[in-house]
């Protein structure tokens, strides 16, 4: 009995001896020096831990840095080449189209141009076809084909009126005083020609020593052979009187084709003055 109160003081002192020695140290700071109680008035600093949200994939507009500006990308470009042809392609060529062309197509639609001074020739297509009356034999000339290029109008003709010279033959148009006088080329060398818009009036010609058989024009034909010293020097005199004949006329880029269809014959009038023929034309023969 003793000894159990003996054991339960001796608990009671230990448990007494341990508040003591708690209260001790929490009546000292960290460095042992006891903690003053009284109020301080110096501030003391709050440290607060603000709260933070996460990023997210797209962070928001106002926060974020301002977007770089987009590349601009030029254009994609192609380097030009060459374009030997412009249309609707039908094929490989089956020969070479700058080889010399030494064969007219029969329809007429191209035309054969080389000159002695060109290394080919050229073939152009004309949208106008020359008129078959005028024949084929000019168009054997190159050369006269290759000035005269393509059609500019179709073939028109009219009533007129013919005189042959000696040195060749007048025509005319009475309805526009319109006078042609061609020259045919002799022994090689090509003619001429002379062509006037409107004939002059004039009054009745006289003329002195008049060979025989010769005879001195009248109407348009004569007043221009009276007027225009060149072709009364290129004509000389009629041989007979004139007399009414149709004449049929396409002009070309380069002169004209001229055709006499009370005698078939056929000439090509160039821009330059120079006359080539006669050739044949190709007239129907009278009753078919």
């Amino acid at each position: 009995m003793y000894m159990s109160l003996k054991l339960r003081s001796l608990a009671i002192f230990r448990s007494l001896f341990l508040l003591v020695i708690i209260w001790l140290l929490a009546a000292c700071d960290a460095n042992g020096e006891p903690v003053s109680r009284d109020p301080t008035l110096e501030p003391v600093s709050i440290v607060k831990r603000l709260a933070t949200i996460a990023p997210t994939a797209t962070p928001d507009t106002d926060d974020s840095e301002p977007d770089a500006p987009a590349p601009t990308l030029a254009p994609p470009t192609r380097t030009p080449t060459p374009t030997p042809y412009i249309g609707v392609f039908l094929g490989e060529a089956a020969v070479n189209p700058f080889a010399p062309v030494t064969r007219l197509d029969p329809a007429g639609a191209f035309v054969d141009v080389p000159t002695p001074e060109r290394p080919f020739a050229v073939r152009v297509f004309c949208d106008i076809p020359h008129n078959e009356l005028f024949g084929a034999g000019w168009r054997e000339d190159t050369a006269l084909v290759d000035e005269l290029r393509c059609p500019i109008q179709i073939m028109f003709g009219f009533r007129g009126r013919v005189q042959i010279f000696e040195g060749g033959a007048m025509y005319s148009r009475p309805e526009t005083g319109e006078v042609w006088a061609i020259q045919p080329g002799r022994g090689g060398e090509g003619g001429a020609y002379w062509y006037v818009g409107s004939a002059p009036e004039v009054g009745e010609v006289q003329f002195d020593d008049v060979p025989p058989g010769r005879i001195i024009p009248t109407e348009e034909i004569g007043a221009v052979w009276l007027t225009v010293p060149q072709v009364r020097g290129a004509m000389g005199f009629a041989i007979q009187n004139a007399f009414n004949g149709d004449i049929n006329v396409q002009r070309f880029d380069g002169g004209s084709l001229f055709l006499d269809a009370s005698s078939g014959q056929v000439f090509v009038l160039s821009l330059d003055g120079t006359a080539a023929g006669p050739y044949a034309g190709d007239l129907p023969e009278i009753g078919n």
